[in-house]
């Protein structure tokens, strides 16, 4: 890592957004779709209103079907 590279780590889903909101420049988001205080794929559309061109990589551990129909119906796709 370069000495301007920097980055964030947030455990929440409010402390993503505030991590968002006091960054200068964010480049690439990963974002896990179940965390504790969230589970809701609209959280993409609140990180995509914040930084509209970083890259957002949703991803979890857990196989439920909704959480992907979800996620899909907002416009993510999936990569195997």
């Amino acid at each position: 890592m370069r000495a301007e590279d920097a980055f964030a780590t947030a455990t929440d889903r409010a402390s993503a957004i505030t991590a968002l909101r006091q960054a200068a420049n964010i480049d690439i988001v990963l974002l896990d779709l179940v965390l504790p205080d969230s589970n809701d794929p609209r959280l993409r559309w609140a990180i995509c209103r914040l930084a509209p061109d970083l890259v957002l990589i949703l991803m979890t551990a857990y196989g439920i079907p909704e959480l992907s129909t979800a996620a899909t119906s907002l416009g993510a796709f999936a990569r195997r």
